[in-house]
């Protein structure tokens, strides 16, 4: 739900989204609390038991937020190094003779293309490319059916070789990614947490202007945590994702 939530909404909407429902929240629970409820304002007890509760909630926000971004981080940082170790596969394959290297470097470039065109795409809906998988085998295929003829060449092959593992891994990986990192129950504990928050906030107000602008400025931290969080644990899956600029790098210096 959370995928297809993040695939095909903005983040700024998510973001307005959750505002609008707070302040409307507020609106409608303050009237109610004005017109049947009488809250004695010198709550002072309730008042520190909420604040440490809200800084123990900040605490879990702040700790989940940043598992997210490292989440995110993390996948950008692995493109970056399949598209170091396919380039390296590349360079090293220029080693072989020409008829050798012109097959390579045509199943590289149709590899690469098909992350670019097929395999992000597929990720972004939570699966992976049936298409660059093909594309994957049939290039080791073709290294396995060549056998150097000599030590020199033989020691291109090898660096080669490794370096296409090494890509390979890298994207085992990165679809791996697409497994979720923050377990269910912490978004119910979250979403849990923060209307608990910003319910007894709302009990607590008195309709003093700096309580009011204070209790906004709390929905629009609330905001911002939980729109973070939807978007950076899918760091593969949105339309803010991880850049495809490195597949386009790659491509530009095979043509070069």
């Amino acid at each position: 739900m959370l995928r297809t939530l993040v695939a095909h909404i903005y983040p700024p909407f998510i973001f307005l989204f959750w505002i609008t429902f707070f302040l409307i929240l507020t609106k409608v629970l303050f009237s109610y609390k004005r017109n049947t409820m009488h809250i004695n304002a010198e709550m002072h007890g309730t008042r520190l038991v909420v604040s440490i509760i809200g800084g123990l909630f900040s605490i879990f926000l702040g700790f989940v937020t940043f598992i997210s971004w490292t989440n995110y981080k993390e996948a950008t940082d692995l493109v970056a190094q399949e598209t170091t170790q396919i380039y390296t596969t590349w360079e090293n394959s220029r080693g072989f003779p020409s008829p050798i290297f012109q097959n390579i470097d045509k199943m590289l470039h149709a590899y690469v293309l098909s992350i670019l065109n097929d395999e992000l795409s597929s990720m972004k809906k939570g699966n992976a490319s049936s298409i660059t998988q093909d594309a994957s085998n049939t290039l080791y295929s073709e290294f396995l059916k060549y056998h150097p003829e000599d030590s020199f060449i033989q020691s291109f092959y090898n660096r080669a070789i490794s370096s296409l593992n090494a890509a390979t891994e890298t994207r085992n990986q990165r679809i791996n990614m697409l497994n979720v990192i923050i377990p269910t129950a912490w978004y119910f504990m979250i979403l849990i947490g923060t209307f608990t928050i910003i319910c007894v906030s709302i009990f607590l107000l008195e309709g003093i202007f700096v309580e009011i602008c204070i209790h906004v400025m709390l929905c629009i931290f609330l905001s911002f945590y939980l729109t973070a969080i939807i978007i950076l644990s899918h760091p593969l899956s949105g339309l803010i994702t991880i850049s495809n600029e490195p597949y386009k790098a790659l491509i530009s210096k095979m043509n070069a």
